[in-house]
């Protein structure tokens, strides 16, 4: 664990397990017994990030992924970026190692304005009043953006901190299947927050430019071949769902700008 030698006695450090992993949590009390091993409520990411805010004490709480490596001044860095009048703090993110097939994704965040949920800090104040993350997101989209958005709507300044940063590997895209379910989300966020139903009308040319544009960024390869089979795949799994997605989040259409 890279946090290791950042830690000290002011530092609380909580691994919400959203797995249950006997494994993990050995290992985190055998190598890390600086660290508190909890486990998740297995509700989706969102729900995981909360059950972990709610067990710390700190006035201010760190946000990580567990597929991240922050740097040896990330915890200093936030630390000496505090201000009263500012309550939100976003690090740096990376991928050094750069993605290389069509079939690999990492979030990056070079330049601030994007509050992504593997690296940020929040008052803790702040991330009770607001409820957090909001956990109808059950799977890893649009859940960051949903509360970044929420955050600006109340006013709250974001501040950038480039010396708090973390480098994010790159990772296989989940298989076409799972990853339609993630479409979910274009429902809750837009709905929710927005008060609007999703157009299928512009979801699919805009679903199918991206990942078009995504295959042709790169050499032709057998990774090239699954990326667009996988595209129709996940295309026909995100129109088998789109009706119940439509019932089941509907009701939830709000004014924009309401959560």
């Amino acid at each position: 664990m890279l946090l290791a030698p950042q830690v000290d006695e002011t530092t609380e450090v909580i691994v919400s397990d959203d797995a249950r992993s006997p494994a993990t949590r050995a290992m985190i009390e055998s190598r890390f017994p600086f660290a508190r091993w909890t486990a998740g409520p297995q509700r989706g990411p969102a729900a995981n990030r909360n059950h972990g805010a709610s067990q710390a004490s700190g006035e201010l709480i760190v946000f990580l992924d567990d597929d991240v490596e922050p740097a040896a001044e990330l915890i200093s860095s936030y630390r000496a970026s505090i201000r009263d009048d500012v309550n939100v703090y976003e690090g740096r993110t990376t991928c050094r190692a750069g993605l290389h097939s069509p079939l690999e994704h990492a979030p990056t965040n070079e330049n601030g304005g994007s509050l992504w949920s593997c690296n940020m800090m929040l008052r803790r104040s702040l991330w009770k009043s607001t409820g957090g993350f909001d956990e109808d997101f059950r799977y890893p989209h649009l859940e960051d953006i949903a509360l970044r958005e929420q955050l600006k709507a109340l006013g709250e300044r974001i501040l950038f901190v480039a010396s708090a940063a973390v480098d994010h590997p790159p990772r296989r895209l989940p298989p076409p299947g799972r990853l339609a379910l993630y479409h979910e989300a274009q429902f809750v966020y837009e709905n929710k927050y927005l008060g609007r139903a999703p157009s299928i009308f512009m979801f699919l040319p805009y679903f199918f430019r991206y990942r078009v544009s995504t295959v042709l960024r790169y050499p032709f390869s057998a990774d090239s071949v699954v990326a667009l089979r996988n595209m129709f795949v996940e295309s026909f799994h995100i129109l088998a769902h789109w009706r119940e997605w439509d019932r089941r989040w509907g009701p939830a259409r709000r004014s924009p700008g309401r959560a």
